[in-house]
């Protein structure tokens, strides 16, 4: 049994991604289409070809103080018949054995996880294992026909954790069915839980995907970018509190996303994690300044992290807009202070 590898907090692994859409998938989810998001087509990579596309990523010219992980993305790892897991996980596995690679991770459906399959794992340096959560609301889970419940989530983790495998988890926010409250319940939950790390993503119409035809038909309406970048700059907070990393917001952008109508409708932005961030930091300014008597013709000196200057200017400046509109401020300031933290602020009032 292969000791589970430490793994190094400091910095994130140099990801080397391996997509497999709809491999292992026992349905399409109402909201799916892996081969638009990832850009690659629904089928296994050949030995020659994983090697090929593992050996390009390691060509990369890259931070060599960073751990480095062989990540089998976009479908549902388990559910691939046992053969076919051990035959990716083979061939993975010799460039650890090789030193070139530190462990492996991959996403998977909840209902796959067991005994006996963690214990198949024990074989493998597998570091990290992904579930796709995505709501801890049974009626939204159905209407999603995700095909698993939340209990399904509850007991997959617990295993995971038990085995000691680093466990990652994925939400959505504005599935068919979700107003918002059940989003903000869902991340409660899965706080509750206590998982290493945590995906946001806003749903999206996927062109070719089931939510497509309902959205087509007028039976599905996605959240604008801003209830959705509302939404998710709430939730975030409660991972926060928890010290839960939230490593992803938003679909990474890709040739297939932004290109070719990839995308039909509903919140997507390249740069959604830095909208809620920005949107975050707005609120917090807002409630300072309605603390004070009367900001009409004064002057604000924003004090923040050189690396958050941008998130609370907001896109195109919009922060400093909507405050000096709201509070009729005559000027805005802001000032870079590495002795604050990334995710703080302080204020001056002046005039």
């Amino acid at each position: 049994m292969k000791n589970q590898p430490q793994m190094n907090h400091k910095k994130p692994p140099f990801i080397i991604p391996i997509f497999l859409p709809h491999q292992g998938c026992p349905h399409q989810c109402t909201f799916c289409n892996q081969n638009t998001i990832s850009g690659t087509p629904s089928r296994l990579p050949s030995k020659s070809s994983l090697t090929k596309e593992i050996n390009k990523y390691l060509s990369f010219n890259r931070d060599t103080k960073k751990e480095v992980q062989i990540a089998f993305y976009g479908g549902n790892f388990l559910g691939l018949p046992l053969q076919l897991i051990t035959s990716l996980l083979d061939e993975a596995e010799t460039f650890i054995l090789s030193g070139q690679v530190n462990s492996i991770r991959f996403s998977t459906r909840p209902d796959t996880i067991n005994h006996q399959i963690l214990d198949q794992l024990a074989n493998y340096t597998v570091s990290t294992i992904e579930l796709g959560a995505q709501s801890m609301d049974d009626q939204i889970l159905t209407l999603s026909n995700r095909g698993h419940t939340a209990n399904d989530t509850f007991r997959a983790t617990n295993l995971i954790q038990e085995k000691k495998f680093h466990l990652g988890l994925q939400m959505m926010t504005g599935l068919p069915g979700d107003n918002g409250k059940q989003s903000i319940e869902t991340a409660h939950q899965i706080a509750a839980l206590s998982p290493d790390f945590v995906r946001i993503y806003p749903t999206v119409v996927l062109s070719k995907s089931p939510l497509a035809q309902f959205f087509k038909r007028g039976d599905y309406n996605p959240m604008s970018l801003e209830e959705s970048v509302k939404l998710v700059a709430k939730i975030y907070p409660i991972f926060m509190e928890k010290n839960i990393p939230v490593i992803r917001m938003g679909l990474q952008a890709s040739d297939g996303l932004e290109d070719h109508g990839g995308i039909l409708a509903g919140p997507y932005h390249p740069a959604f994690g830095h909208l809620v961030f920005s949107e975050i930091f707005l609120e917090k300014i807002k409630i300072q300044l309605r603390n004070e008597k009367d900001t009409t013709g004064r002057h604000l000196i924003l004090h923040v992290h050189s690396k958050s200057v941008s998130k609370i200017r907001g896109l195109n400046n919009q922060n400093i807009t909507k405050l000096q509109k709201m509070f009729q401020l005559e000027s805005i300031r802001v000032l870079a202070d590495d002795s604050i933290p990334k995710d703080q602020l302080t204020m001056d009032i002046s005039g």
